[in-house]
């Protein structure tokens, strides 16, 4: 599908930094979210992303058809 699909991410905890997953595992910094605030990202079914906090993984996402919302937990 190349329509793009847009990911509203969100969090009740603290600051979280989120990465893009590129297909050999390399990390692509899109932004971060804290809690109150949410973060809006444009991708594509497929495509798969990885929250943070303090260099440690979270929460996992995988983009699905249609608008999405992501809510990495606390």
């Amino acid at each position: 599908d190349s329509s793009g699909v847009d990911v509203e991410v969100s969090t009740d905890g603290a600051r979280a930094e989120v990465f893009w997953l590129g297909s050999s595992g390399e990390e692509a910094p899109m932004g971060t979210v804290s809690a109150g605030d949410n973060l809006r990202l444009n991708s594509f079914v497929g495509h798969s992303f990885v929250a943070r906090r303090n260099g440690a993984e979270v929460s996992r996402y995988t983009v699905a058809r249609g608008a999405q919302a992501w809510a990495v937990p606390a």
